[in-house]
């Protein structure tokens, strides 16, 4: 079990001897967080070093389906594996600490669609053409959704799918939340 205090501070007593490995309150700043269901809470800076990680492991991904046999293949995985993949950090986080991974994300699913269409560099595009890529199907995109326009709508969301559960179990905490 790893430890961590937004307020930071000491190592308490008795956890000294655990050492760095538990305790996350103290030091550099991109170690003070914890990993907590799958998403990162602590210093704004941990949370951007995690959220780079995912970004990293998601380019080595891409870079491996460049090698799929067909390009069906490479599409589907994108659209159905890649696109979603970033949706559960979009509703833990809070939009001002998600938004450069956001961005980042966005660029990998974005580069993506240019190699399986074999066009230039996704920069060059024209923002006409990267918002037909972003719009759902339904409006005439391609579905490959924007995670930085998303992610307050995502975070707000997740905030209001918990809040009835929350006012039942505990109304003080939700009263403090809304206040």
């Amino acid at each position: 079990t790893v430890c961590w205090n937004h307020a930071g501070g000491e190592c308490p007593p008795g956890m000294s001897d655990l050492g760095r490995d538990v305790w996350r309150g103290d030091g550099d700043v991109a170690d003070r967080g914890i990993r907590l269901l799958g998403a990162p809470l602590g210093h704004p800076e941990f949370i951007r070093g995690f959220g780079q990680k995912h970004v990293d492991k998601t380019s080595r991904l891409l870079d491996a389906m460049k090698h799929l046999p067909q390009s069906q293949h490479y599409w589907l995985l994108l659209y159905f594996c890649l696109v979603p993949r970033f949706n559960h950090l979009l509703r833990q986080v809070p939009p001002l600490l998600i938004q450069h991974t956001a961005r980042a994300f966005d660029n990998l699913t974005l580069s993506a669609l240019g190699h399986l269409l074999d066009l230039p560099d996704w920069a060059d595009w024209s923002p006409a053409l990267t918002t037909q890529a972003q719009l759902p199907a339904r409006f005439g995109g391609i579905g490959l959704r924007s995670s930085t326009m998303l992610s307050p709508a995502a975070f707000c969301a997740s905030w209001a799918d918990v809040m009835p559960a929350l006012g039942q179990r505990y109304p003080r905490v939700l009263h403090e939340v809304l206040r």
